[in-house]
């Protein structure tokens, strides 16, 4: 049986190779050095972030919505009741 660590690495694997991209390619765009990303995809992930998940996903929060800037939702809200509000007149 696969650790959630292991499935988290080969979700991530099969991901990128969905999308065409070789480790060289996601470590041009994004600046992930290849070797964090064989460890990672190799199911060697930090401990501290798959507790940060479990605990984030047992309080029904989205992992993403942890690094989302809160101003910039504000702004994108705003920015959105602003075009609605214009669109009414």
């Amino acid at each position: 049986m696969k650790t959630r660590e292991q499935r988290i690495g080969i979700t991530l694997r099969r991901r990128r190779m969905a999308h065409n991209l070789s480790i060289a390619d996601v470590e041009a765009k994004w600046q992930i050095p290849a070797e964090t990303i064989r460890s990672i995809e190799g199911g060697n992930i930090d401990h501290q972030f798959v507790v940060v998940s479990a605990y984030a996903s047992a309080l029904d929060v989205e992992l993403l919505t942890l690094f989302t800037d809160p101003q910039r939702e504000f702004h994108d809200a705003v920015t959105e009741l602003r075009i609605s509000n214009s669109k009414k007149k």
